[in-house]
């Protein structure tokens, strides 16, 4: 009685008032980051009464309009269609119902029609939002960068917050060309580095090249020091991001040289260079300890070491007797080397972060309790004792490195690849394999999208693996593990199966690529989906090149050590110093001492690939589902021979696709 008392106030409500409610419940259902299952709830809500609203009055545009908006964000196209052109036959003056038909023509890719749509809208309402915000979008997506940054950007000084302008902005950022120094555009660039919608390594490009024109129009006689020390972009950036050019490299690398020369000379890290200091060291720390040190620099060093450790052992550390003097000195150093791997580190772990002065709090949580607390997660796993035979400066350090998970809605992965390949997976929870790409950030952002699914990330680098736990968990990620090869190998060999596997990154060890081949043959259960992704190995082929005679130079063994990779490294600066491997000089990897190693692990596995590929091509095991170029975007679907021949002769280009899906028959 209850139920349909309930059901009859709803009904007795007026029109408005429920097309209102459904709008809020929609509204609600959309926020930013939200609960999948929630979502769900809000839109089933919405839909129930714009239901009762329809039946009523089936010719209400804003009931049809609204309920074309759930249909459209299910993409469930052609019936989001039906009921924008219906709506708008009925309501041809609603600016709202016209801005529908223009998203529904930007998701299509028809710009020409969604442009035409919006207009319309504005002609009606010229300060309508969403309309303004569809021009930015048509504009993006017609590939005019410029006019779309300025409409993104106008929307923002507005005071909109709407997470799909900070998107936009964001992919016009990595598409502007900058050809002199624009103090507009840096400004937004601070705002932005900062703002939580934001990637912050999305802007690095555009951040170097802003920087780069600054510092190049400076008169010879400015000291770069005293302009750098004040620079809330530089400093920002390099607390931020890993910034993807020489230039801006061996500017970096002359600061810490003048800061260091300043210590050295007065004994002491000034108030005046604290910050750029701070900026210096969190570089460093985030590249994996990109720069090299000089002789000098590390004869140096050294007696700040014994300074420290004869401090610390003096138990001053530990009464709090000489934090602040000590604190000045751990700057220093972590410009050039992270605290954890010194010898005195464990007497440093007698205090804890909080014990630090403020300002260098986030430096020291960086540059040795992260690692503390990395170190106790490599301890569980057998692959524990090789690295115990590196010398300390050799272990490599994760990357990539970040602070924030990209913002996603949630939602479930069965019904995601019901809709997108007519899989049935016949489970309501997915388990997940995620091979190579451990610390990436879009690798939780998996787990946190995908409520209904375990993810299990298997990676062939400790620091790697740990720092992707560390990270789920400060995100309070719960279906998300981290292995390394010999426990999946064992979890696999016990009988478990998976329903979605994804292949980012293989390793530079042909042995253990053979495992993994043996994995994917039986991992799969019956109608999985695998994923096979060749963007890292193309991007890496790109940058270096297409010339592959100098192969075993570049990858001399499995894991070449710290110095090692310097002196490659050192070679392709030299390179770029002549213009050659321009691209390589774009590539992030390049700017972090193991996303360097991973550059030159994916290209040597490259030229292995067709072997590694053409040993699962079997046509009658897979089906091939879809094919997709670096963009994401569909290019084609083929039967599983075609698709195998094309992966296997490494045809990845943009138009012939960069990652490929495959069920299991």
């Amino acid at each position: 009685m209850y139920v349909e008392q309930a059901r009859s106030e709803t009904s007795a409500m007026p029109a408005a008032s429920q097309v209102l409610a459904a709008n809020q419940h929609y509204s609600a259902g959309n926020r930013p980051g939200i609960d999948g299952e929630v979502k769900r709830d809000c839109f089933a809500k919405a839909e129930k009464l714009l239901a009762d609203v329809l039946r009523q009055s089936p010719e209400h545009s804003q009931a049809l309009g609204l309920l074309g908006r759930i249909r459209l964000d299910s993409r469930s196209l052609e019936q989001a269609r039906e009921l924008f052109t219906k709506a708008v036959e009925l309501s041809p003056e609603e600016p709202q119902l016209l801005c529908n038909l223009g998203y529904l023509a930007l998701i299509e890719q028809r710009f020409g029609d969604a442009e035409g749509h919006f207009r319309s809208a504005l002609r009606l309402d010229n300060r309508n939002a969403s309309a303004f915000l569809g021009i930015a979008h048509v504009l993006a997506g017609q590939e005019r960068f410029d006019q779309a940054y300025m409409h993104y950007r106008r929307m923002i000084e507005l005071g909109y917050v709407w997470p799909s302008i900070f998107a936009g902005i964001t992919h016009c950022c990595e598409h502007l060309a900058i050809d002199h120094y624009n103090t507009m555009i840096a400004d937004d660039l601070l705002f932005l580095l900062g703002h939580e919608q934001i990637t912050p390594q999305r802007l690095a490009t555009v951040v170097a090249d802003i920087l780069e024109h600054k510092y190049a129009a400076l008169p010879a006689d400015i000291e770069l020091l005293e302009v750098a020390k004040s620079d809330q972009l530089l400093l920002s950036a390099c607390d931020r991001i890993l910034l993807p050019s020489t230039e801006i490299e061996s500017l970096l690398i002359y600061l810490r040289s003048k800061v260091f020369d300043t210590v050295c000379n007065s004994g002491t890290l000034s108030d005046d260079h604290q910050q750029l200091a701070l900026a210096l060291a969190s570089y460093q720390v985030r590249s994996g300890c990109l720069f090299e040190t000089s002789e000098q620099e590390r004869l140096q060093l050294d007696i700040i070491h014994q300074q420290i450790a004869r401090a610390a052992t003096a138990g001053s550390i530990a009464n709090g007797s000489m934090v602040d003097e000590l604190a000045g000195a751990c700057i220093v150093v972590s410009m050039f080397d992270i605290l954890w791997r010194q010898p005195y580190s464990l007497l440093l772990a007698a205090l804890d972060v909080a014990d630090w002065p403020l300002q260098c709090q986030d430096l020291l949580q960086r540059s040795f309790y992260d690692f503390m607390t990395d170190e106790n997660f490599k301890q569980q796993f057998s692959e524990k004792k090789a690295e115990l035979l590196l010398a300390a400066n050799d272990i490599p350090l994760p990357y990539p490195t970040w602070q924030s998970l990209p913002v996603q809605d949630e939602g479930l992965l069965v019904e995601a690849l019901q809709r997108r390949f007519d899989v049935d997976l016949k489970t309501e929870h997915a388990m997940v394999a995620i091979i190579g790409s451990a610390a990436d950030p879009q690798t939780l952002a998996f787990a946190k999208s995908f409520t209904d699914s375990t993810v299990l990330v298997v990676d062939f680098d400790l620091c790697d693996l740990a720092y992707g736990a560390r990270k789920a968990k400060e995100n309070g990620l719960e279906n998300i593990v981290f292995w390394p090869l010999s426990m999946f190998s064992q979890y696999i060999e016990d009988g478990n199966r998976f329903d979605f596997m994804r292949i980012d990154q293989w390793s530079a060890n042909d042995e253990t690529n053979e495992i993994l081949l043996g994995l994917f043959r039986d991992a799969l259960r019956s109608d999985g989906v695998l994923n096979i992704r060749l963007n890292h190995a193309h991007a890496a082929l790109n940058a270096f090149g297409a010339d592959h005679s100098n192969g075993q130079a570049i990858w001399q063994s499995e894991s070449p050590g710290h110095y090692a990779l310097q002196q490659i490294r050192a070679g392709y600066l030299a390179a770029i110093a002549e213009g050659e491997c321009a691209e390589l000089a774009r590539t992030p990897e390049f700017y972090s001492l193991h996303g360097f190693r991973k550059l030159l692990s994916a290209r040597a596995v490259a030229e292995e690939l067709p072997r590694l590929l053409g040993a699962l091509a079997n046509e009658v095991q897979w089906k091939t589902l879809e094919a997709q170029n670096v963009q994401g975007h569909s290019t084609h679907r083929r039967n599983s021979a075609q698709a195998w021949q094309r992966m296997t002769h490494l045809e990845w280009d943009a138009h012939n696709g960069s990652s490929w899906y495959f069920r299991k028959r």
